[in-house]
């Protein structure tokens, strides 16, 4: 019973002991770091659904001398027969 008992009182004082190795109490909080959302240079699947689709996603795009250009590789623009010419 002796041999039983020992090694499971060092390994609960090795446990006890790692315990309270883990966190510092600095009192200051961890730096928050903000990631800004990627910037995408395609045009969105949904902005393909339909000319008013396409058409709103135009009027959201801004003018920049430093961004990436719209990538329009393989997009066809959607049209239609019957709706009006929306303004930008």
């Amino acid at each position: 019973m002796k041999n039983f008992l020992r090694p499971l009182i060092v390994a609960a004082a090795a446990a006890a002991l790692l315990a309270g190795c883990g966190g510092s109490d600095s009192g200051e909080p961890d730096p928050v770091v903000v990631t800004p959302p990627p910037v995408s240079n395609t045009v969105p699947a949904s902005a393909l659904v339909s000319a008013a689709a396409y058409t709103a996603f135009a009027a959201t795009l801004q003018s920049s001398a430093t961004a990436l250009p719209l990538d329009v590789t393989g997009v066809v623009p959607p049209t239609t027969e019957t709706g009006l010419p929306q303004a930008l």
